[in-house]
Order: structure tokens, then sequence, then C-alpha cells
């Protein structure tokens, strides 16, 4: 990270905490840079994007680590996709604002975009720092994955047991190469789950809008469509 891409993501960590929005959690507000930039920093060296690569931010939240990715990598295109249009509404206005020309907020569910030309199938990588349980994650990232993509999926201390729980469904919906990086230096105790797609998306995938979350393959519903992690 130059001086540059600091100042600039300092001035995002400060949108950030003072929009009128809750982007962050009340109690983060005060060191957004702190609890939510410096993760997001880290996650992003450990996806080691390649040049020329579209990458896709799942959930994004207010931006995270969609805006960090694309401030780092300038050589990297990134769509941060959210179902709530507020939200994108706003991160879009950090990236008009912030001048990152690499990047899009766009609005919608994945059980739907992932479905359609302009998206399936068309990304290098996806990353997902706080949507719902990993099988979840997988099932509505997988239409968006060209054959070979990668998956990145953070997650807190429980990654390894996860990973094992539902590594099954994960193989039936077309990943291989799990594994699990530790990230050093960051706030809390963070782990980045990676898995690569092999060959192309199940037709049937992702199912349709909110029963990946209400019925996942995995078993037990999660509940919920978003993590508590705080974005």
């Amino acid at each position: 990270m130059d001086s540059a891409q600091r100042v600039l993501l300092e001035r995002y960590a400060e949108m950030l905490a003072n929009a009128p929005l809750n982007l962050v959690a009340k109690g983060d507000r005060d060191d957004v840079w702190g609890r939510h930039v410096a993760e997001a920093i880290r996650v992003v060296e450990a996806l080691q994007a390649r040049e020329g690569e579209r990458w896709l931010d799942l959930g994004t939240g207010g931006g995270l680590p969609g805006v960090v990715l694309a401030a780092l990598r300038p050589d990297v295109t990134v769509t941060m996709l959210d179902a709530r249009a507020k939200k994108v509404r706003a991160v879009q206005g950090f990236v008009t604002d912030l001048r990152i020309a690499n990047a899009v907020a766009i609005a919608g569910r994945a059980e739907a975009l992932a479905r359609q030309p302009e998206h399936r199938e068309r990304y290098d990588g996806v990353v997902s720092r706080a949507v719902g349980r990993l099988d979840v994650v997988a099932e509505l990232s997988r239409g968006f994955l060209r054959p070979g993509g990668r998956l990145a999926v953070v997650r807190g201390a429980d990654a390894d047991a996860e990973l094992t729980s539902v590594s099954d469904v994960l193989e039936r919906i077309g990943f291989e190469a799990f594994a699990r990086l530790g990230i050093a230096g960051a706030p809390r105790v963070t782990n980045v789950v990676t898995m690569q797609a092999t060959g192309s998306a199940p037709g049937w995938l992702p199912r349709a809008d909110g029963i990946p979350q209400s019925a996942p393959i995995g078993g037990a519903p999660s509940g919920t469509t978003r993590a508590t992690r705080g974005s």
C-alpha cells in the first residue's frame, strides 16, 4: 500500500464512520480503520488477485472488502453486490467521490443476478465478508464463477469446523481445493476459507430467492442472510 492508497482508504473509513445509514455498528464508528478497514486490507492481500481479473464482493454492505480491493488493486475490476438499494447507493457514492474507477456497486439478489447472462460465470473470483453460513455463501456464489474461479469467504475462529461440516455439500455443488488461511494482524480472529470452482456451474444453482437461506443444502435453516461480523 503506497501513501496515496493509504490516504484514499483513510477517507473511505471516515465516510463509513459518518454515513447516515448503519453501514458499520455504532460502537465501531470511532475506529472504523482498526475494526474494519485494517482487516479488509489483510483479506485483500490474501486473495492474491491477478491482473485483469474480475471480482465480485457478495453482500458488500458498506463496501467491505470491495472498496479496499478496488483501491489497492486498480488493475482488477470489482463489482459490489448487495440486496439493499440504500446501501448500494451509499457505496456507489463512496467510489464516485473517491474516484475509484475500477469499482461499481449494484443492487439485487444473488439468486436472480447469478442467472443473468452478464453475470453468469463472468467472474474470476467472489469474496464475501459477512453473508450467512459457508454453504449458503457457496450456493449464492457458484453461478457467478467461471470454471476455475475462486471463492474466498471471511470467517471467524470456527472456520475449520464449519468447512469440515459442509465439505461434502461444497463438492456436490462444484467446488474443490479447500483451504483455510489465517489472517495475521487482524483486529480479531480472522480466517479466509478458499475454494475453486470445477467446471461449469450446475444448472439448478442458485435456487429461487430466499431458498438458499431458509433451506440450506447442508441442512438446518441459517435464520439470516447476514452474519454478525459488523459490516
